[in-house]
């Protein structure tokens, strides 16, 4: 998946190979890979610290195709009308560290809080921040993660969320059918 996403966004294989001739459509961009496969406390602060991260690389497009199971837009706006005495940052926070809403501490709010600020200020620096709306069309709304900018406004101004669609049938788009294959953008 990150190889094909990648090489849409900045593949230059016309330079090496004549015979395939496949370009990104940024094709001259340098690309700065990023994983977390373990996390130092709560995920957050190391998502945030990635991202920081990439903005001193000066990185202008983070591209973000992950999200947590079982957690659509309207599921959270749920979670937001049942606990009114919490924060958004406060829900979001103990619950994708893997806790419940009614388990918040403060080391959980302070870092998803840590990610929102990073996410703000990559975009403050000119940068787009791109999701995933997640891969499951049995969904009826776009992952919870993909739809920050729903509840954290100052996010919405440089925020893209893509669907997963498959196109059959034609070479047209007037003559296609259209078959979605992940999440459908629902509120975003």
């Amino acid at each position: 998946h990150c190889n094909l996403v990648s090489s849409i966004a900045a593949g230059d294989d016309a330079a090496y190979n004549t015979d395939v001739m496949m370009m990104g459509v940024a094709y001259e961009a340098n690309i700065a890979v990023s994983s977390i496969p373990n996390y130092s406390g709560n995920r957050w602060d190391d998502y945030a610290a990635d991202l920081d991260s990439a903005r001193g690389l000066g990185a202008i497009v983070s591209n973000n195709s992950w999200g947590f199971t079982n957690s659509e837009a309207n599921d959270i706006d749920t979670l937001i009308a049942d606990n009114p005495s919490l924060t958004t940052a406060q829900i979001l926070g103990a619950i994708w560290s893997g806790d419940n809403a009614n388990n918040v501490t403060t080391t959980n709010t302070n870092d998803f809080q840590a990610y929102i600020d990073a996410a703000n200020n990559f975009q403050t620096a000119g940068g787009i921040i791109v999701y995933a709306t997640a891969n499951d069309e049995n969904e009826d709304d776009v992952s919870a993660v993909a739809a920050l900018p729903l509840w954290f406004t100052q996010l919405a101004e440089a925020w893209l969320v893509v669907g997963y669609m498959e196109v059959k049938n034609s070479s047209t788009i007037s003559g296609s059918t259209f078959i979605q294959k992940g999440n459908p953008c629902g509120q975003m």
